[in-house]
């Protein structure tokens, strides 16, 4: 868009310099810079070539700030219109927890275990979260006792 401007403004500028002499009575003495100072018509087009100069660098410079802009908006889009999953609620189940003599199940297969880790999710961004999966680990510890430090949190 720049470049036809660019082409246009400079054969103008040319049109201008090389333009068709005055006969010889008329055409002020000197060179063209004289002739711009001296005559009305040379004055007046020297100015519009130097505004329309202007224009073409104040348009390349808007249309440099406007491809920054889409960049920014475009990216902010793709920021905005994803999934924002997190956990709304995250609750231990452990019905006979209250009593005495309770003891955590063991863990063979098959058993239906009455402990259970209950976590709530929820999408908090403008688009479906979809395959979400949670990965909840549990290690039962006598009470003063810490898991060990190289516990490896299987899944």
């Amino acid at each position: 868009m720049i470049g036809p401007m660019l082409r246009s403004l400079r054969a103008l500028i040319l049109a201008l310099l090389v333009a068709a002499p005055l006969s010889a009575e008329a055409q002020p003495a000197g060179n063209w810079w004289e002739r711009l100072r001296a005559d009305p018509n040379a004055t007046f087009a020297g100015a519009v070539a130097a505004f329309t100069l202007a224009l073409v660098l104040v348009g390349g410079w808007q249309a440099r700030r406007l491809r920054q802009t889409v960049e920014a908006t475009k990216a902010a889009e793709r920021r905005e219109l994803r999934a924002y999953v997190g956990v709304r609620e995250l609750a231990l189940k452990l019905p006979g927890f209250d009593e005495p003599a309770y003891t955590p199940a063991d863990l063979t297969p098959g058993y239906v275990h009455k402990d259970f880790v209950l976590v709530t999710m929820e999408n908090f961004g403008q688009t479906p979260a979809y395959d979400v999966a949670i990965h909840v680990n549990w290690q039962s510890m006598p009470y003063p006792q810490r898991l060990p430090t190289n516990f490896s949190y299987p899944d």
